[in-house]
């Protein structure tokens, strides 16, 4: 009886005890560098981050935080070469622009800049799927401590 009204913290975030739903639109790709698959599959694992990482259900309607964004920058670099002038290592960056909505909750209103990345040694193509898992991690556990934690 105490808590009601209160936040609730778990694995160092904070969601208030009022906010119940969540709407996270797909993201859009913008990046100079399209990977046709890559916006839809993270926009779902985003979901799931959300949805599995907290009490919110997802709907389709107006929900108390609304969630979009884009993928502002996809880029594969060299980070180590070998002598033969090829990529020993290589590193994949990506970039994404969101945004908060809440009516209900107004301090989430924000709009923020991420980014992270990936290093690999195979070829891309080879390798394609398993960065984009690992990208999409990365970024939906970014995203959702920015949403929730105090940092």
């Amino acid at each position: 009886m105490i808590l009601q009204g209160c936040w609730y913290s778990f694995t160092g975030v904070s969601v208030p005890n009022e906010m119940k739903t969540l709407k996270i639109e797909n993201f859009t790709n913008t990046s100079e560098l399209v990977v046709p698959t890559f916006a839809q599959f993270f926009s779902q694992k985003l979901r799931d981050k959300f949805l599995s990482q907290s009490s919110l259900k997802q709907i389709d309607g107006e929900a108390d935080l609304i969630i979009k964004g884009n993928i502002t920058g996809y880029q594969i670099a060299p980070i180590a070469l070998q002598g033969n002038d090829k990529a020993a290592q290589n590193r994949l960056t990506v970039n994404i622009e969101f945004q908060l909505i809440s009516n209900k909750f107004e301090e989430y209103n924000k709009v923020y800049n991420i980014s992270n990345f990936v290093d690999f040694t195979t070829a891309y193509s080879s390798a394609e799927s398993q960065l984009i898992q690992e990208i999409s991690e990365k970024l939906s556990q970014d995203i959702f401590n920015k949403t929730f934690s105090n940092w």
